[in-house]
């Protein structure tokens, strides 16, 4: 154990130490009530929504089989899991590989240890989504329990959504204001900042059919 804490701190891992070590500070916060869970999940939005309005763009005048930065982002469970969850898994996975990585190729040239980071951060990145994979299905779940209070409520679209490409938006519940996945009904158009309507949820996707209402 000792040997571990000293190779967490040889200038190779540093960086990934450092990422554990906010991680830890955030989930003590968390521990005594100064952060929530999803504390940080404005920013991921806000960065998704960013991506997505690009894509949409740049869809226009492609096939609708493209597959941009938004799509790979909610490949990772990125909207499904807060963001803070993701990081965490990511930042341990990333630290304990960097750690042996170095450790086994005898490794302490800043050099190699950055050309290292990009597969490290890949393979780190699908570990990430299986580990994450049952926390989503337990949101999913919870987001069930919501559906009967959601569906026929009035929503603002926060991301662009037609009927082939997925968007976001928000819902005032009783008990809190909640992110949706969505789709457009039919041949309709979501554009941001519009309101529509929930129509239904499709549960084998999780994203809930939206018409535009005035």
């Amino acid at each position: 154990m000792i040997e571990f804490l000293q190779a967490a701190l040889l200038p190779v891992n540093i960086f990934y130490t450092f990422l554990m070590v906010l991680t830890m500070l955030y989930w003590f916060t968390v521990i005594i009530g100064v952060f929530d869970i999803s504390s940080f999940d404005v920013d991921i939005d806000v960065d998704i929504d960013v991506d997505v309005d690009i894509d949409a763009e740049v869809d226009a005048d492609m096939d609708t089989g493209s597959f941009g930065i938004g799509q790979v982002l909610h490949f990772f469970n990125f909207g499904e899991v807060p963001f803070m969850i993701i990081f965490s898994f990511l930042s341990l996975f990333m630290w304990v590989s960097s750690i042996l990585a170095n450790h086994y190729l005898g490794n302490s040239s800043w050099l190699i240890a950055l050309g290292l980071f990009i597969p490290i951060f890949i393979g780190c990145l699908f570990l990430t989504k299986f580990a994450t994979y049952p926390i989503m299905k337990l949101f999913h779940l919870a987001e069930k329990e919501e559906d009967t209070r959601v569906v026929g409520k009035i929503c603002k679209v926060i991301i662009s959504a037609d009927a082939n490409s997925l968007g976001q938006a928000e819902v005032v519940t009783k008990q809190s204001t909640q992110l949706i996945n969505i789709k457009a009904n039919g041949d309709n158009i979501l554009d941001k900042g519009s309101n529509g309507l929930i129509l239904e949820y499709n549960s084998d996707k999780n994203f809930y059919m939206v018409e535009p209402y005035n």
